[in-house]
Protein backbone atom coordinates (compact mmCIF):
# COMPACT_ATOMS: atom_id res chain seq x y z
CA UNK A 1 0.00 0.00 0.00
CA UNK A 2 0.84 3.69 -0.07
CA UNK A 3 1.79 5.28 2.84
CA UNK A 4 -0.47 7.78 4.46
CA UNK A 5 0.33 11.36 3.60
CA UNK A 6 1.20 12.18 7.14
CA UNK A 7 3.71 8.66 7.31
CA UNK A 8 7.16 11.51 6.38
CA UNK A 9 5.90 13.89 9.67
CA UNK A 10 5.62 11.38 11.91
CA UNK A 11 8.51 9.67 11.13
CA UNK A 12 7.40 5.89 10.56
CA UNK A 13 5.07 4.29 8.28
CA UNK A 14 1.38 4.64 8.26
CA UNK A 15 -0.70 2.92 5.38
CA UNK A 16 -3.04 4.83 3.91
CA UNK A 17 -6.21 3.06 4.92
CA UNK A 18 -9.30 5.28 5.37
CA UNK A 19 -10.27 5.61 9.16
CA UNK A 20 -13.49 4.17 8.96
CA UNK A 21 -12.67 1.19 6.56
CA UNK A 22 -12.15 -1.89 8.55
CA UNK A 23 -8.47 -2.99 8.63
CA UNK A 24 -7.24 -6.50 10.02
CA UNK A 25 -3.74 -6.35 11.60
CA UNK A 26 -1.42 -8.81 13.57
CA UNK A 27 1.40 -7.54 15.55
CA UNK A 28 4.20 -9.78 16.09
CA UNK A 29 4.96 -9.16 19.74
CA UNK A 30 8.69 -9.93 20.53
CA UNK A 31 8.72 -11.42 23.96
CA UNK A 32 12.20 -12.58 24.11
CA UNK A 33 14.52 -12.55 27.02
CA UNK A 34 16.54 -9.76 25.24
CA UNK A 35 13.52 -7.52 25.84
CA UNK A 36 13.07 -5.42 28.87
CA UNK A 37 10.45 -4.91 30.99
CA UNK A 38 10.72 -0.47 29.49
CA UNK A 39 10.77 -2.44 26.31
CA UNK A 40 7.42 -4.47 26.81
CA UNK A 41 6.03 -1.57 28.23
CA UNK A 42 7.04 0.58 25.06
CA UNK A 43 5.20 -2.27 22.88
CA UNK A 44 2.12 -2.44 24.75
CA UNK A 45 2.07 1.57 23.72
CA UNK A 46 2.72 0.66 20.11
CA UNK A 47 0.01 -1.91 20.43
CA UNK A 48 -2.30 1.12 22.06
CA UNK A 49 -1.11 3.36 18.78
CA UNK A 50 -2.27 1.23 16.57
CA UNK A 51 -5.77 0.89 17.92
CA UNK A 52 -6.34 4.25 18.41
CA UNK A 53 -5.74 4.94 14.64
CA UNK A 54 -8.49 2.98 13.65
CA UNK A 55 -12.24 3.14 13.89
CA UNK A 56 -12.99 -0.23 12.90
CA UNK A 57 -10.35 -2.80 13.54
CA UNK A 58 -9.71 -5.86 13.88
CA UNK A 59 -5.91 -6.91 15.81
CA UNK A 60 -4.19 -10.25 16.57
CA UNK A 61 -1.53 -9.94 18.97
CA UNK A 62 1.17 -12.92 18.49
CA UNK A 63 3.61 -13.36 21.50
CA UNK A 64 6.77 -14.98 20.73
CA UNK A 65 10.52 -15.85 21.41
CA UNK A 66 11.64 -18.88 19.50
CA UNK A 67 8.28 -19.95 18.89
CA UNK A 68 4.88 -18.76 19.11
CA UNK A 69 3.25 -18.94 22.78
CA UNK A 70 -0.06 -17.19 22.77
CA UNK A 71 -1.86 -15.71 20.05
CA UNK A 72 -4.97 -13.13 21.27
CA UNK A 73 -7.59 -11.92 18.88
CA UNK A 74 -9.44 -8.28 19.06
CA UNK A 75 -12.48 -6.76 17.51
CA UNK A 76 -12.46 -2.87 18.22
CA UNK A 77 -10.06 -3.19 21.23
CA UNK A 78 -9.81 -0.03 23.52
CA UNK A 79 -6.41 1.24 24.12
CA UNK A 80 -6.48 0.05 27.43
CA UNK A 81 -6.86 -3.36 26.87
CA UNK A 82 -3.40 -3.87 26.21
CA UNK A 83 -1.89 -2.13 29.51
CA UNK A 84 -1.39 -5.42 30.95
CA UNK A 85 -1.14 -8.65 28.88
CA UNK A 86 0.04 -11.35 30.24
CA UNK A 87 3.71 -11.67 28.28
CA UNK A 88 4.74 -15.45 28.00
CA UNK A 89 8.03 -16.35 26.56
CA UNK A 90 11.35 -14.78 27.84
CA UNK A 91 13.89 -17.46 25.57
CA UNK A 92 16.08 -16.86 22.19
CA UNK A 93 14.17 -14.90 19.25
CA UNK A 94 12.71 -16.29 15.99
CA UNK A 95 10.50 -14.56 13.55
CA UNK A 96 9.86 -17.62 11.68
CA UNK A 97 7.36 -19.40 13.66
CA UNK A 98 4.98 -16.37 13.37
CA UNK A 99 5.05 -16.30 9.83
CA UNK A 100 4.23 -20.29 10.04
CA UNK A 101 1.21 -19.36 12.49
CA UNK A 102 -0.21 -16.46 10.46
CA UNK A 103 -0.22 -18.91 7.25
CA UNK A 104 -1.58 -21.97 9.41
CA UNK A 105 -4.50 -19.59 10.35
CA UNK A 106 -5.59 -18.57 6.80
CA UNK A 107 -6.44 -15.29 7.61
CA UNK A 108 -6.18 -11.94 5.28
CA UNK A 109 -3.98 -9.36 7.32
CA UNK A 110 -3.84 -5.48 6.14
CA UNK A 111 -0.09 -5.53 7.73
CA UNK A 112 1.83 -7.42 10.19
CA UNK A 113 3.63 -5.40 12.52
CA UNK A 114 6.86 -6.64 14.23
CA UNK A 115 7.84 -5.32 17.54
CA UNK A 116 11.17 -6.63 17.82
CA UNK A 117 14.86 -5.69 18.93
CA UNK A 118 16.00 -7.35 15.92
CA UNK A 119 17.93 -9.53 17.06
CA UNK A 120 16.05 -12.66 15.76
CA UNK A 121 15.94 -14.77 11.78
CA UNK A 122 13.31 -14.22 9.47
CA UNK A 123 12.24 -15.90 6.59
CA UNK A 124 13.92 -15.43 3.26
CA UNK A 125 10.66 -14.26 1.21
CA UNK A 126 8.26 -12.22 1.46
CA UNK A 127 4.81 -13.09 2.59
CA UNK A 128 1.72 -11.72 0.59
CA UNK A 129 0.88 -9.25 2.95
CA UNK A 130 2.76 -5.64 4.21
CA UNK A 131 5.64 -6.28 7.02
CA UNK A 132 6.40 -3.44 9.38
CA UNK A 133 9.67 -4.10 11.48
CA UNK A 134 9.77 -1.98 14.56
CA UNK A 135 13.07 -1.57 15.90
CA UNK A 136 13.97 -0.39 19.09
CA UNK A 137 17.53 0.14 18.50
CA UNK A 138 19.66 1.07 16.04
CA UNK A 139 22.52 -1.70 16.55
CA UNK A 140 20.70 -4.36 13.77
CA UNK A 141 21.86 -2.94 10.01
CA UNK A 142 18.98 -3.52 7.62
CA UNK A 143 19.89 -6.40 5.57
CA UNK A 144 19.04 -9.09 8.17
CA UNK A 145 15.50 -8.32 6.83
CA UNK A 146 14.68 -9.07 3.47
CA UNK A 147 11.58 -7.54 3.06
CA UNK A 148 9.24 -4.98 4.55
CA UNK A 149 9.74 -1.32 6.21
CA UNK A 150 11.83 -0.95 8.78
CA UNK A 151 11.05 1.83 11.48
CA UNK A 152 13.61 2.59 14.10
CA UNK A 153 12.37 4.19 17.54
CA UNK A 154 14.22 5.54 20.32
CA UNK A 155 12.12 2.83 23.09
CA UNK A 156 13.88 1.48 25.86
CA UNK A 157 16.51 4.34 26.06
Amino acid sequence: RKPHKTSHTLGYYRPDIEPAKSVNVAVALDTSGSISEKNLSDFLGEISEIVSQYRVIDLTVIQHDAEVHKVDEYSNPNEEEFESLGIEGRGGTDHIPVFEEIEERNETYDALVALTDGYTQVPEDAPGYPVIWVLNNYNVDKERFHFGEIVRTHMGE
